[in-house]
C-alpha cells in the first residue's frame, strides 16, 4: 500500500509554527503558491514550508525538507544571468543571519554554493528583529554553470532563537555551455548532533563565519559527478560531514574532528543506507521511523507502527539514499 510521505512526517513529528520561506521560484510542495504547478502524485502541500528542518538537538526533515521532485521544473535558467529570488512576507526574521544560495546537480547529494548573504539576511544592516526589511534579492547565476536539471537551495542560519537551520528547495533547469562548475560546498549547521552548532549571535554577526570561510570548494558537473578541489580545515561540513551512517538516540560516536556529544532528545529518524529489492506484497518487520530505498519498485519505505509502508516515486525519477534519508531523484 502506498501513502502521502507528507502525511507520514506530519503524523510523527510536530514541527514549529513558521519563520521564514522561499516563495519565488517555488519550492517543494509550497501552500502559498496555490496551483501553480501539480504537486507528484499523491503528495501533499506543505503547511509548514516555513518550519527548520533541523535544530542543533535533532534531524526534523531530511534536506532540502522534501525528496521528491516536482514532475516538471518551476523555472529554467540561463547561465550568466541573474535571478530574483522572494520570501513569503508573514514570516519572522529572527534578527536575520546567513543565507546561502546553491544548485545541486546530484539529486541533493551535493550542494554548491552561487551567493551567500552573510550577518544580516532579510535586513538593510545587522541588528535586526522579527519583521524583515528585504524579502527579494537578485541573485546572480555564475557564468560557468553546466546545462541540466538542478536544484535550487536557499538555506539559511538565524542569528536569534533557538538554534535552527532553514531550507527550501526548487527544481529548476539550467541552461548552459560549461563542463563544470567550482564553488564552496553548501555550510550543513545546527541540523542533529553530528554537525557543528552556530550559537545565538547576540549582538556578534560574525559569529559563525569562520565555518563559511573554511567550506571546501568542490566542483561538480551535470552528470552529477563532483569533487573536493580544498580541504576543509575546520570541522567537516556539508552532505559529507563525518557521522555514522546510523543514528540512533544517546549514540557518541568518537572521530578525528571534534562533533557535538549526541543529547537526550533522539533522532526522529532510523537511518538506513540500503537500498534493496522487495516484495511488494511483504512489507516485514521493521525499526520503527526506519527509511530505505525499493530498487524493483521506484519506490521507498518508511516504517510505521512496526511494518514497512512504500511511498511510490515519480515515473520519472528513481530512488537514491541521500545522507541516510531516500530521495526520488532524476537519474
Amino acid at each position: 500500500m502506498f501513502i502521502q510521505i507528507s502525511v507520514i512526517l506530519s503524523l510523527l513529528f510536530a514541527t514549529a509554527l513558521g519563520h521564514m520561506a522561499m516563495c519565488d521560484p517555488v519550492p517543494r510542495y509550497s501552500s502559498y503558491n496555490g496551483n501553480s504547478f501539480p504537486l507528484p502524485a499523491g503528495l501533499a502541500y506543505d503547511y509548514n514550508i516555513k518550519s527548520p528542518i533541523g535544530t542543533d538537538e535533532g534531524i526534523i526533515d531530511p534536506i532540502c525538507k522534501h525528496s521528491v521532485p516536482y514532475d516538471s521544473p518551476v523555472a529554467t535558467w540561463t547561465a550568466g544571468q541573474t535571478v530574483p529570488v522572494s520570501f513569503q512576507a508573514d514570516g519572522a526574521a529572527h534578527g536575520g543571519g546567513h543565507c546561502q544560495f546553491s544548485l545541486s546537480y546530484d539529486g541533493g547529494n551535493t550542494f554548491v554554493v552561487i551567493h551567500d548573504i552573510l550577518r544580516n539576511c532579510f535586513f538593510n544592516s545587522p541588528g535586526g528583529g522579527n519583521h524583515a526589511d528585504i524579502l527579494s534579492y537578485q541573485v546572480p547565476l555564475p557564468a560557468q554553470l553546466p546545462s541540466g536539471h538542478a536544484i535550487f537551495s536557499w538555506s539559511w542560519v538565524n542569528a536569534s532563537g533557538n538554534r535552527e537551520y532553514y531550507q527550501n528547495c526548487a527544481d529548476v533547469e539550467i541552461k548552459g555551455n560549461a563542463e563544470s562548475f567550482s564553488g564552496p560546498e553548501m555550510l550543513i549547521v545546527n541540523y542533529g548532533s553530528y554537525y557543528p552548532v552556530i550559537p545565538e549571535f547576540n549582538g556578534n554577526y560574525d559569529t559563525g563565519l569562520e565555518l563559511f570561510k573554511a567550506r571546501p570548494v568542490i566542483t561538480v558537473t551535470a552528470n552529477g559527478g563532483y569533487a573536493t578541489t580544498t580541504k576543509n580545515k575546520a570541522p567537516k561540513n556539508g552532505l559529507n560531514a563525518i557521522k555514522p551512517d546510523v543514528i540512533v538516540a544517546d549514540q557518541v560516536v568518537t572521530t578525528t574532528v571534534t562533533v557535538k556529544k549526541a543529547k537526550a532528545t533522539p533522532s526522529p529518524f532510523t537511518k538506513n543506507t540500503s537500498t534493496f529489492t522487495a516484495d511488494v506484497s511483504n512489507g516485514g518487520s521493521c525499526i520503527p521511523n526506519e527509511m530505505r530505498c525499493c530498487s524493483e519498485i521506484n519506490a521507498f519505505q518508511i516504517c510505521s507502527n512496526g511494518t514497512w509502508v512504500y511511498v511510490d516515486c515519480p515515473a520519472s525519477t528513481v530512488c537514491k539514499m541521500n545522507n541516510g534519508f531516500p530521495h526520488c531523484t532524476w537519474p
